[in-house]
């Protein structure tokens, strides 16, 4: 009871500190985002809605259309209430212009533009974008945002070699790598996710024995999901539980199968609490700040990302997994994952036949891996049709497969020299 006390009182405390960043970064003036959103017109221009870094290759396309949204809505001065600015989010159209096309006519001053809301999300990264277009233009924040994601890779290799777990630093770069991480830097509608992941990996690293020692981990995850809600646009939002507890079974001690598999479904429900509450939230503080009834188009949306259908065609669960599999499989990450996991296995099995003893176990980590497959097939039409950044999910399959392979050889190597 005391739990779920806890539990309820984050969510309401999360969504009151949400609400509030929000009115109070819809203060700042817009005077100089607009002049950094003219400065970042040539890149639009340049590389459009959908710019491949590597052409040819589905995984490394850059999500403009939607930076595009997210630069013009957070530079953009309704001249509305201020709860509508925060709680709408106005967003600009220019009649039959894509939004690529749409920054650079905002930028280059074009009038004759109408403006729509964009109410179903929190829009969280305004918190950090609105101050970094104050000072930066589009080039300088995706400067900024590589050095960033590359420093705080950095810091959790060096709390891997800190704890002496420095051979869990491969599989660790085998997951950044799946991600596509030259496009996760350019895009920020990409790095949300990634920041969350990634600190709540860091975070649990440098401060796992305080953690421990609270009993924290369910306000932790639950935590880790509600940032995902307030700051994700959907993107594949399953990595910010999936990755960290990956790490979580890596740092508790060794328990029985039915044991870690009871603290997953926890730890999983709880994200999802998290998750969902802040999502639905949004639409009940939205509806109630704007008295008009918002709920009602969210599930709208809701219910048409999570059909069996699109406007061309109708697929199967098979169809968008498939899909999802040949977008994140389309690069070396596949020769890397595969010629490694079956290197372990056979490793494994040579020292099984050799020894006489079961090496294999810690079968948590492959039911984590099962993750992605869930996610597709309850957000069936979004994972179809955006299967060229969804295909991240899958990220956690590779981490924690090759991570079942990783520990296993190392509890091998341990009992060896014992």
């Amino acid at each position: 009871m005391k739990e779920i006390r806890k539990i309820m009182l984050a969510l309401i405390f999360g969504l009151a500190g949400a609400t509030m960043l929000m009115l109070m970064i819809n203060l700042l003036p817009t005077d100089g985002m607009k002049k950094n959103i003219t400065e970042s017109v040539k890149v639009m221009e340049r590389e459009g809605d959908y710019h491949e870094v590597l052409p040819g290759v589905i995984s490394s396309r850059l999500d403009n259309f939607t930076d595009s949204i997210m630069l013009v809505s957070s530079a953009h001065r309704e001249s509305t209430s201020l709860i509508e600015r925060a709680m709408n989010i106005y967003r600009v159209r220019y009649e039959g212009k894509t939004p690529s096309e749409t920054l650079v006519s905002y930028g280059n001053g074009e009038e004759g533009y109408s403006t729509g809301v964009y109410s179903r999300y929190w829009h969280g990264y305004q918190i950090f974008l609105k101050p970094l277009l104050m000072f930066f233009n589009y080039q300088e924040i995706r400067y900024l945002n590589i050095c960033l994601q590359f420093i705080l890779i950095f810091a959790i290799a060096t709390e891997l070699v800190r704890r002496e777990m420095k051979i869990y630093i491969i599989p660790y770069f085998f997951m950044i790598f799946s991600l596509m991480p030259v496009s996760i830097g350019l895009s920020l509608q990409f790095s949300s996710i990634f920041y969350i992941a990634n600190g709540a990996v860091y975070v649990l690293l440098r401060w796992w024995e305080v953690l421990k020692q609270k009993h924290q981990f369910l306000l932790f995850f639950m935590i880790a999901g509600m940032l995902t809600s307030f700051m994700d646009f959907l993107t594949y939002p399953l990595v910010t539980l999936g990755v960290p507890i990956v790490f979580y079974f890596l740092l508790s001690s060794k328990d029985a199968f039915l044991q870690n598999l009871i603290k997953l479904i926890k730890y999983s429900i709880i994200w999802a609490v998290g998750y969902i509450g802040m999502w639905v939230g949004k639409w009940v503080i939205g509806s109630v700040l704007l008295r008009k009834n918002i709920i009602t188009d969210a599930i709208d949306a809701l219910l048409n990302r999570t059909s069996s259908e699109t406007a061309d065609t109708t697929f199967t669960h098979w169809d968008v997994v498939i899909r999802n599999l040949d977008a994140m499989f389309g690069t070396p990450i596949k020769i890397l994952f595969i010629g490694t996991l079956v290197f372990l296995v056979i490793f494994l099995v040579v020292k099984t036949i050799q020894d006489k003893r079961n090496y294999f176990g810690n079968y948590h980590y492959l039911i984590v891996g099962c993750m992605p497959i869930a996610w597709y097939i309850v957000t069936g039409n979004h994972s179809y049709m955006h299967f060229w950044f969804t295909y991240r999910e899958l990220a956690i399959l590779i981490f924690s497969v090759l991570m079942w392979a990783f520990v296993n050889t190392a509890e091998c190597r341990k009992k060896e020299n014992a």
